[in-house]
């Protein structure tokens, strides 16, 4: 009897064990994402006399789609961009002219200047191309990147002075 007890113990022990084995433990099969998708949204850099400045990311709304029919979402939020971006990056005299390292991926950009806490939409009017002016008044600034991507948008910012 009491083999037979100390037999159902060890059972009871080493089948759970068992179970466990590493080839249960497998991690699923990698899937492939859709040709010309990105994992992660692109980085975006502020490019100022020939130098490139990264822009910090802030909120990001992204999804991946899969060959299998399945697909992934990442939501982020984060502060506004003139908390989110606490230093400055560069010093400028006014209205100096600077462009935006983009992805080919981005469909469209909004760049947004904000002065303390409010922002304003810069007027594409006042760029020539991919030149974007910086303010003309002395003081610090943010400049927001608003990206639109086939797999979403994501918010970028860079703190910048005029001497």
């Amino acid at each position: 009897m009491k083999n037979c007890m100390r037999m159902m113990i060890l059972l009871l022990v080493i089948l759970p064990i068992a179970a466990c084995t590493p080839t249960q433990m497998r991690t699923p099969p990698t899937r492939s994402m859709i040709e010309g998708q990105l994992e992660n949204p692109p980085e975006i850099h502020m490019i100022y006399n020939a130098v490139k400045y990264p822009m910090i990311r802030g909120s990001t709304s992204w999804h991946i789609d899969y060959t299998d029919g399945t697909s992934m979402g990442i939501q982020g939020d984060s502060e506004a961009p003139n908390t989110l971006a606490k230093t400055s990056m560069f010093n400028a005299p006014p209205n100096s002219p600077v462009t935006f390292d983009i992805h080919e991926n981005c469909k469209h950009i909004l760049v947004k200047c904000w002065i303390d806490d409010q922002s304003q939409p810069i007027d594409s009017s006042t760029s020539t191309g991919d030149i974007w002016p910086l303010p003309s008044q002395p003081g610090q600034y943010v400049y927001e990147v608003i990206a639109q991507y086939d797999q979403g948008q994501v918010h970028y910012a860079l703190r910048f002075a005029i001497q």
